[in-house]
């Protein structure tokens, strides 16, 4: 179940579970890499480590992303 409340200022997504909700977002991710990869040869992106992330990390596994064309970058909140 996914619960959406868009005002003029904020787009608010509500999921029942974190699985969900991951998988969503790694959706996401994987369609804003391809339009980047429609006009860039490469891209940078980081990625937060936290517990909060595993699901997100978890689904790009089931996403079709070129990983051979990003430059991954880890980011711990102890850096």
């Amino acid at each position: 179940m996914m619960i959406t409340a868009i005002d003029n200022r904020l787009d608010v997504r509500i999921y029942g579970d974190r699985k969900s909700m991951g998988a969503a977002a790694a959706e996401k991710f994987a369609k804003e890499v391809a339009a980047l990869l429609e006009t860039k040869e490469d891209i940078n992106v980081i990625f937060a480590a936290a517990p909060s992330q595993n699901e997100f990390l978890a689904a790009l596994d089931y996403e079709n992303i070129d990983w051979g064309r990003i430059n991954a970058f880890h980011m711990d909140e102890y850096i």
